[in-house]
This record gives C-alpha cells, sequence and structure tokens, in this order.
C-alpha cells in the first residue's frame, strides 16, 4: 500500500503535529530523511517537510533545476542541493536525503536509488531546533502553521526521519535494494509507512496515520489523499 496525493484535488497532505523530537536543527545536528516515492512527468513538490516560507527548518522533494526535475534538499531553509538525476518518470524511487558533519561543517548529500547523486561543498543555514511548525507529508507550511504551499503529486510509501546519520552509502543502497529494510539504524524518531488502506495496518482514531515509532507521532490526513494497493514490496533480512 502506498498514499497517492492529487494536488488538484486540493491541499492533499499528512499533517503531524510539531514534536520536540521532529525538531531536528539542520545547521548543528545531522539528521537522515528516507522514503520511497514516484511521481509523474513534470511534477514538483514536497515529500516532506518543517517549515514554512520563512522559518529555517527542513524541506525535501522535487524541483525543477536546469530544465530538469530533480530530487532536492533545504536543510536550515535555504535550497542546499539538487541531485545530478531525474525523478519525474512515473517509477518508483528510493530517496535518502542526510545532513552530515563532515570535520566541523554540516554538508548535504542526496542518494537516489541507492546511488550518490549529489553532495554540498556548502554549509546549511542554521535551523530553528525549536520551530512549531508541523512536519507534513507532500506539503510544506506557507505563511503560518495552518496553511499549504508547494504540494506535491507523489504516491509515496515509508517515510522515515532520523536524527543523525542513519544511512551510510553501503545502507542508502541497501534501502533501495529492500535488503533488511525492517531494520531501524539508530536515531529513528519517525516512520509512517503509509499503509492506512490495508485493514492491518490501521491505527486507532478514524483517519490516523500511524508512526511507528514509540513517538507515537500519528498524521491527520488533508483533502483526504487516497491509498493505492501498488507500493514497495518489503524484504526481510533472513538470519
Amino acid at each position: 500500500m502506498s498514499i497517492v496525493f492529487d494536488s488538484t484535488a486540493g491541499d492533499q497532505a499528512i499533517v503531524i503535529s510539531h514534536a520536540s523530537e521532529l525538531s531536528v536543527n539542520p545547521g548543528t545536528t545531522e539528521m537522515t530523511i528516507a522514503c520511497w516515492f514516484k511521481c509523474p512527468v513534470n511534477t514538483i513538490g514536497t515529500i516532506v517537510s518543517k517549515r514554512s516560507t520563512s522559518s529555517a527548518g527542513f524541506q525535501v522533494g522535487v524541483t525543477t533545476y536546469s530544465g530538469i526535475e530533480k530530487l532536492f534538499t533545504r536543510f536550515g531553509g535555504v535550497l542546499n542541493l539538487t541531485s545530478t538525476s531525474a525523478a519525474d518518470d512515473g517509477a518508483w524511487h528510493s530517496a535518502v536525503f542526510v545532513n552530515r558533519d563532515v570535520s566541523g561543517v554540516y554538508r548535504s548529500f542526496i542518494y537516489q536509488d541507492g546511488v550518490l547523486v549529489s553532495s554540498s561543498g556548502a554549509a546549511p543555514a542554521s535551523g530553528n531546533a525549536t520551530n512549531t511548525m508541523d512536519v507534513l507529508i507532500n506539503a510544506r507550511r506557507d505563511v503560518d502553521n495552518t496553511d499549504f504551499a508547494f504540494v506535491g503529486d507523489f504516491t509515496t510509501s515509508d517515510v522515515r526521519i532520523y536524527d543523525g546519520v542513519a544511512f551510510t552509502a553501503e545502507e542508502a543502497a541497501s534501502f533501495h535494494a529492500r535488503n533488511g529494510n525492517d531494520t531501524l539504524f539508530g536515531g529513528l524518531v519517525g516512520r509512517w509507512k503509509l499503509k492506512e488502506g490495508h485493514p492491518t495496518e490501521t491505527v486507532s482514531g478514524s483517519g490516523s496515520v500511524k508512526d511507528w515509532t514509540p513517538n507515537a507521532n500519528n498524521g491527520t490526513p488533508n483533502s483526504t489523499p487516497d491509498y493505492d494497493e501498488d507500493a514497495v514490496r518489503l524484504r526481510r533480512r533472513r538470519a
């Protein structure tokens, strides 16, 4: 299962209320975001965010750069990095965004389909570790913590946020290959499988989207996105 977002049907997104454990400061803290997504040709938008137009924080998604729709990172509120590979081909892609301390300077890395497709030599602007913006899947906040901007048209599955560098290059490749993907690396602070359309994957409360970590920061759908049987298949590592 996965969630299908359609921006023509309203500001479709998953809203996860602000929580301190999700407020990672990308200017002073290592962090990792990982997910699976697919999108039609010429699609741009947000995959996951915790920021508004005027606030620092983090945002990752797809944007147009040099005429090509590519993955991007905004760690700290400014556009840090775009990938070198197109992302808008309608196929499933894994994406891993890492903010890493490299000899005292925080730098951004993007892995697409298990391969490093871009890395930044520039440090991100300092974020705000205590900003009170909600975490949004498929959008970001605009002016305040009630509106929506840069809404995507993605089909999305298994969104994860880690406080720290959870994925090395080898682990990003393993995440893409689905080998042992249920092994939860250290620092996991949020995981939304986006499988609530499946009867065994629901959480108590109508319309809730389950956070599978002990933090239990469950999300709420906005404008009724749909669920789809089409999803990446989870492989479990055999002993």
